[in-house]
């Protein structure tokens, strides 16, 4: 029988219910994997549990996609959470959050730097992809049984020829950084931030991580290039904001309209000729 409140609320730190691999296809794949290994089992697994690996082989992005890097070069990890009491429909403000925990890292060391998140899942320094996010969640009806978050952090890798639009720390400040220091430093925002977020569900008042979502959020007020997915079209349009459903809302043609998550991507700036 599965749970209807799968995780379990601890006060225990998370960077003491960490495992770090060597080599893993994917570190939320296998996390899910031992969730559902519990459940058969009639037992849970802590909230902020999280799998961490040197290196992923099959290491998975929105859509499908894969998560390319080196070896012992940067940051994999997956952590186990609960909805924060949010419903299926409205797990886009936990997405947000988690965003913006990353992209304050991402601040805390590489300093003062252009530092935004790109609808509906990455964090860019400057035009380049610094950072990648997945969250899956475990669903009954609208209820979240358990949400897994995928991070994927660039961090000491220099060569990105496999990925020419990626940077990482070491390339955005010229040093290299302890990669133990880097998730302890991502797991205790999280573990912060979502405490903050469980509040602030449970007031209905989320207004403030959507503010500072939009405030930080890569092209927001301005004109972009985006292209459809069902007919690989470009088209230019104005970024108003994105909703709590994770739709992006866009000025085109003089109307606002909303496209979901797998309609549309962005491209880019629409760059003055």
């Amino acid at each position: 029988m599965v749970p209807k409140r799968y995780t379990l609320a601890t006060s225990t730190a998370w960077t003491s219910l960490g495992e770090r691999l060597a080599s893993v296809d994917s570190t939320s794949r296998l996390l899910q994997s031992r969730v559902q290994d519990a459940i058969r089992a009639r037992a849970v697994l802590p909230q902020g549990t999280s799998l961490r690996a040197d290196f992923q082989t099959h290491g998975r992005g929105r859509l499908g996609r894969r998560w390319e890097g080196a070896a012992g070069e940067n940051l994999y990890v997956s952590y186990l959470l609960d909805a924060a009491g949010l419903k299926a429909g409205r797990l886009f403000t936990l997405s947000q959050n988690i965003a913006l925990v990353v992209r304050d890292v991402v601040e805390d060391f590489a300093g003062p730097v252009e530092c935004r998140v790109k609808w509906p899942n990455d964090v860019f320094v400057g035009r380049a992809k610094v950072a990648g996010l997945l969250v899956e969640a475990s669903l009954a009806a609208e209820d979240p049984l358990y949400v897994v978050v995928g991070i994927g952090l660039n961090v000491n890798q220099i060569d990105f020829a496999e990925a020419p639009g990626a940077t990482s720390l070491r390339k955005v400040t010229n040093q290299a950084f302890d990669l133990d220091e880097v998730w302890a430093a991502l797991t205790r925002r999280l573990q912060v931030a979502h405490a903050e977020l469980r509040a602030a569900v449970s007031t209905g008042d989320v207004y403030a991580i959507s503010h500072r979502y939009h405030e930080h959020l890569l092209g927001f007020g301005q004109w972009g290039r985006y292209r459809r997915s069902a007919d690989d079209s470009c088209f230019a349009a104005r970024l108003q904001g994105v909703n709590s459903h994770g739709q992006l809302i866009l000025e085109l043609g003089g109307a606002e309209e909303r496209f979901s998550l797998d309609e549309i991507r962005y491209e880019g700036p629409v760059v003055a000729l």
